[in-house]
C-alpha cells in the first residue's frame, strides 16, 4: 500500500513500553522481499517526544526508489489516553514541510483508531485550509465516527450544535472554505424575524408563515391576517393603527395606544419592537 499509493510519510502512534522493533529494521538491516526492499537510511530524535526514521524504498519491478519518513512517537506515557498536543502539533508541522505528500496513520493494538482519526482531520483540514479547498469537519469525523469510536461520538455531541447566542435554534450542518473565507451553513433555523424593514426607501412589513404569529383579527396562529374568515367586512374595515379598534382612524382615536402584534398597551403596533 505504501508503494502504489505513493505514500511519503508515515506517523506510527505507539505508547512508552510498547515493542515495536519488529516493524522497521536497524540501522544495519534491510527487508527484502520479492519485489520491495527496504532499508534504513538514517534516524534522528528532534526532540524527546518523536523519532524520526527514513527509509529507502526500493521497487525492484518498476526501477524506481524513493524516501519514505516515518514519525514515531516515543514518549507517550501508558498513563495518557492521548498524546500530547505537542506531539500532535509537531508531527502535522514536519508532515506538511513535506509538500502536502500522501501520508499514512498507523496505530498499535492497544490505541485503537481514535489517535488516528484526530491526525487524518488535522491532516485534511490543514491541508484544505493551505490550498484554499472546501472541507468540511464533520464529513471528516464522520468518516472515523463508522468504525463506533466514542471519541468521534463524543465531538459530534460537542460541535454538531449552534454554539448559544449565535443563531437560534439552528442546526449547524458542517463548516466550509470558499474563497478564503469560512462559512457555516445552518438547518433548521428558526431565528426571529423583523417585525418590518426597508424594501429599498420603503417600509415593509413581514408576516411569517410559520404558525407562530397570530392573526390580527382572530388571534389565532396558522394563517395571515389577510386570509382570516371572521375578517371584518369591507364596509367595516377602517382600521385604526393607534388602538387597533375598527371602525375609526388614528386621527380620530381616542383610545390608549395598544398593539395588536403583542397584545400590550401603550404602544402602537407600528413602533413594536
Amino acid at each position: 500500500m505504501v508503494d502504489d499509493c505513493r505514500v511519503e510519510n508515515i506517523i506510527f502512534l505507539v505508547k512508552e513500553n510498547e515493542s515495536v522493533a519488529e516493524f522497521y529494521p536497524k540501522l544495519d538491516g534491510i527487508f527484502k522481499m520479492q519485489t520491495l526492499e527496504i532499508d534504513l537510511d538514517s534516524s534522528e530524535k528532534p526532540n524527546k517526544n518523536i523519532l524520526i526514521l527514513t527509509f529507502n524504498l526500493l521497487n525492484k519491478t518498476r526501477k524506481s526508489a524513493r524516501q519514505v519518513k516515518m514519525f514515531k512517537t516515543n514518549a507517550w506515557k501508558d498513563s495518557d489516553q492521548y498524546p500530547s498536543v505537542q506531539i500532535l502539533c509537531y508531527i502535522l508541522d514536519k508532515t506538511m514541510e513535506r509538500n502536502s505528500a500522501p501520508t499514512l496513520i498507523i496505530g498499535s493494538k492497544t490505541i485503537g483508531l481514535p489517535v488516528c482519526g484526530v491526525m487524518s482531520v488535522c491532516l485534511n483540514v490543514t491541508k484544505a485550509t493551505k490550498s484554499d479547498n472546501l472541507f468540511n469537519v464533520l464529513e471528516n469525523a464522520m468518516a472515523v465516527k463508522k468504525t463506533g469510536n466514542s471519541f468521534f461520538q463524543n465531538c459530534m455531541l460537542r460541535f454538531g450544535k449552534v454554539v448559544p447566542g449565535s443563531i437560534k435554534r439552528g442546526v449547524i450542518k458542517g463548516t466550509n472554505i470558499e474563497n478564503g473565507s469560512r462559512y457555516i451553513d445552518i438547518l433548521d433555523c428558526e431565528a426571529v424575524l423583523p417585525n418590518r424593514t426597508l424594501l429599498g426607501r420603503f417600509e415593509v412589513r413581514l408576516f411569517a408563515d410559520n404558525n407562530r404569529t397570530p392573526c390580527i383579527y382572530c388571534h389565532i396562529t396558522g394563517h395571515p391576517s389577510y386570509r382570516c374568515k371572521i375578517k371584518p367586512s369591507l364596509m367595516n374595515q377602517r382600521r385604526c393603527y393607534n388602538c387597533s379598534g375598527i371602525g375609526h382612524l388614528a386621527n380620530a382615536c381616542k383610545n390608549e395606544a395598544y398593539c395588536s402584534y403583542c397584545n400590550i398597551k401603550g404602544h402602537a403596533k407600528i413602533d413594536c419592537e
